[in-house]
């Protein structure tokens, strides 16, 4: 048995789901108990029990969009911390790449533009570095522009730039798009796929 100490982000409904998915329970050597110690510091939040099949099965479950609490009517959200013992290194390191995404407002939030980095920033973060524009990635050091988002031009604007370079990496990504049927984010301007459901698609 794992206890779950949940917070109130809102979120949506995993139980159904389980229920469907899971037998009527693992043996006793499947459950892991946290130490009471650690539940006693739970003060205001909720704290729910579930099975380390189901909590497992619910990560996977919601790959790409981060977990919520699996009891049915609680709009807790699960933390990296309280679940780690369940995940592969994998899965805890993109956990933890959602949950630092989720903190970023769509409008504030920058990529490395280098392909094997791609690296999570704050344009305010970036700001503070740098106020003309001139990014340096926090992980690999490369240089970039933070306003159009590719690599670091100099003095040529951003505009000029793309007129000079039109197969930058960031073309690759709209050929990539247009055969694969995916769209573009009004707000945030990144590429949305459409997996299941109905047409209509939101950005997360």
């Amino acid at each position: 048995m794992i206890t779950i100490h949940t917070r109130n982000h809102g979120g949506r409904k995993l139980e159904e789901k389980l229920m469907n998915k899971t037998s009527k329970g693992p043996a006793n050597d499947d459950y892991l108990t946290y130490k009471e110690a650690e539940i006693r510091a739970l003060t205001r939040d909720a704290v729910h029990r579930f099975c380390v099949n189901c909590v497992k099965l619910a990560v996977k479950l919601l790959d790409g969009t981060l977990p919520n609490c699996l009891k049915q009517g609680c709009t807790s959200r699960l933390s990296v911390d309280t679940c780690g013992k369940l995940l592969t290194p994998d899965m805890s390191l993109r956990w933890k790449e959602m949950t630092k995404e989720e903190l970023i407002p769509y409008n504030e939030r920058v990529y490395c533009p280098y392909e094997r980095c791609s690296y999570l920033m704050s344009r305010t973060e970036l700001v503070l570095v740098s106020a003309c524009g001139h990014g340096r990635c926090f992980k690999c050091g490369g240089s970039f522009c933070y306003y159009c988002k590719a690599p670091w031009h100099g003095m040529l604007s951003c505009t000029d730039y793309k007129k000079r370079n039109p197969d930058t990496q960031n073309a690759k990504v709209i050929s990539l798009a247009n055969r694969n049927g995916w769209r573009q984010c009004g707000k945030c301007n990144h590429m949305v796929e459409r997996s299941n459901g109905c047409r209509n698609m939101t950005c997360r």
